[in-house]
């Protein structure tokens, strides 16, 4: 995903075979700040901006209360937070530009040089 973008991750859904009931956790780390859990949707929703730009690692754990044999279920979710492409394009620009003087500096330099 995109910084500055929103996207929803839909959770599992939780059934035991048993009729135990199924918790739900996660542990999102450094992806606490920009991420909600939407309980009604039953999704995360991450938003993250141009700061957290990086990869992150988020552990989904599924598990009933049963107390003779326990079941537990692990996803790892691997988040990838890439610069918006509205800066990278914006980056681009002011680098062509840039490039594009220190070419006609160049270039005035040498014909001035031939002069």
């Amino acid at each position: 995903m995109e910084a500055d973008e929103t996207l929803d991750y839909l959770l599992p859904i939780a059934a035991d075979k048993d009729g135990d009931f199924v918790s739900l956790n996660t542990i999102l780390g450094p992806a606490i700040p920009f991420t909600l859990y939407d309980p009604i949707k039953n999704v995360l929703k991450f938003f993250p901006d141009s700061s957290n730009v990086g990869q992150y690692k988020i552990k989904i754990i599924l598990e009933d209360n049963n107390s003779e044999q326990p079941l537990k279920a692990f996803e790892n979710l691997v988040l990838q937070v890439r610069p918006s492409s509205n800066i990278a394009s914006e980056y681009e620009k002011s680098i062509n530009a840039r490039l594009k003087e220190d070419y006609y500096r160049v270039k005035k330099m040498s014909i001035t040089d031939k002069l």
